[in-house]
């Protein structure tokens, strides 16, 4: 994907290893932001800018996923990860495996901007539907992927929340232009 403008001042393109830091940042605000109420406090509080920033260091690294950044003002203010399904059940689908958006930047197109990236990209990978995790709490996140398209296909999982009781997840899919 060459980056690409969106409406409201928002550049989407691939990330970079220099973006790693400023992904961190964002992913961990973000984090916090959206999933207060939902997962246990500890949880929240255990996370810090230098083990998610070197998450995503290795992430890019690696080179099984691509991540994408938002920046508006030369500023990353979202970032998306996607790439093959993880699921066994969902083999030859891709996946939206991570889409966080700066709390200051919420409401602004940074989402939508993100999201026809990530389209974007499993369509040009292949892809003709894709999966996506959501929490069942998420209420926020679940009308955001509704949408753009994505639908609960049934699917669910336990997701680790501390010392508290797991949270579910639940697998939203959509087909693929």
């Amino acid at each position: 994907m060459n980056a690409a403008a969106w409406g409201r001042g928002v550049t989407v393109r691939r990330a970079v290893p220099a973006d790693a830091a400023a992904i961190g940042r964002v992913h961990l605000d973000a984090w916090r932001w959206a999933y207060e109420g939902l997962f246990d406090p500890s949880l929240l509080a255990r996370r810090n800018v230098g083990s998610t920033t070197a998450m995503w260091q290795r992430t890019m690294a690696e080179g099984t996923h691509v991540v994408l950044v938002a920046e508006r003002d030369g500023d990353v203010v979202g970032f998306a990860g996607c790439g093959a399904s993880r699921d066994d059940d969902a083999v030859g689908a891709g996946e939206l495996f991570v889409m966080y958006i700066d709390p200051d930047a919420y409401r602004t197109g940074v989402g939508s901007a993100l999201m026809a990236g990530v389209l974007e990209e499993l369509v040009a990978a292949g892809f003709h539907e894709a999966v996506v995790w959501v929490l069942e709490s998420n209420q926020r996140g679940r009308r955001f992927y509704e949408r753009w398209g994505w639908r609960p296909d049934g699917a669910t999982k336990d997701e680790p929340n501390g010392d508290a009781p797991p949270l579910l997840d639940l697998r939203y899919r959509r087909r693929l232009p």
